[in-house]
This record gives C-alpha cells, structure tokens and sequence, in this order.
C-alpha cells in the first residue's frame, strides 16, 4: 500500500494532542486515491481535521486553509481530485492575508 506524508501546521497541532510545533503524519492511501480521498480519511480520522481543515459533510476546505502538495501550492478547488502517489507530501497551513 502507497503512504504519504502529512504535515500539520503548529496552528493546529495544539487542537491534535496539545503539542507545540509541526505535526508530520505518515498516512496509507488506496490505488488511486485523490487529495480528496485523503482529506475525507483525515476528517474521519482526527476530529480537530474536521472541525479546522475539511468539512466532510460539505465536501470543501474551511476557507483559510491552503494545501502545497509537493512544493505546489493549490489555487484551484477544481485541484482537489489531483492524483496521489507513494511518497508525495501534502501540507496544510492557514491563509495569510495583510497589506
């Protein structure tokens, strides 16, 4: 089975077991498996994910969240059906804004 690593900003660490700093997850993914598939196992998974990064029963992120896969930052949530493969790394990090 394919893993991939999932990095939790410390942001929201604290929500997960109270920890400060990065969380990183090493998650199994199925064949064939979009960023989706996986945003849905983590909301399962971990109810700080739901509540904070993905609203399983809208099927969307939460508006301040930003997800780099790999280096690439998502702009599109037409992105979310990107393929996965064995050893990709996906990020999850708050929306910053300012002038």
């Amino acid at each position: 089975m394919a893993r991939v690593e999932v990095e939790i900003g410390s942001w929201l660490r604290e929500r997960f077991d109270g920890g400060r700093g990065r969380l990183v997850l090493e998650e199994e993914i199925g064949e064939g498996w979009v960023l989706m598939d996986l945003l849905d196992q983590l909301a399962a998974e971990f109810e700080a994910f739901a509540e904070v990064v993905f609203d399983r029963r809208r099927q969307r992120l939460h508006s301040h969240i930003r997800v780099v896969i790999n280096g690439h930052l998502l702009r599109s949530l037409r992105e979310l059906d990107i393929e996965l493969k064995d050893g990709d790394r996906i990020a999850f990090f708050p929306a910053y804004a300012g002038g």
